[in-house]
């Protein structure tokens, strides 16, 4: 979310998903700044991330 998007075009972050974390991405914020990320991470919505926080019993949020 926010200027969190600019992680998912960070090594560290698609070696976290390589290690099977799931990865999520804010597709607005990712179009607002022009970034295309990989397949590796999950576009999604202000809306589905804030209920994804709520299902998942760890949560890491870039920002």
């Amino acid at each position: 979310m926010g200027n969190g998007i600019y992680s998912v075009v960070r090594e560290e972050i698609k070696n976290l998903s390589e290690k099977g974390v799931k990865v999520y991405y804010c597709a607005h914020n990712a179009e607002q700044r022009k970034i295309k990320p990989d397949s590796w991470a999950e576009s999604s919505s202000m809306y589905g991330l804030a209920k994804l926080i709520k299902e998942y019993e760890k949560v890491i949020i870039l920002d």
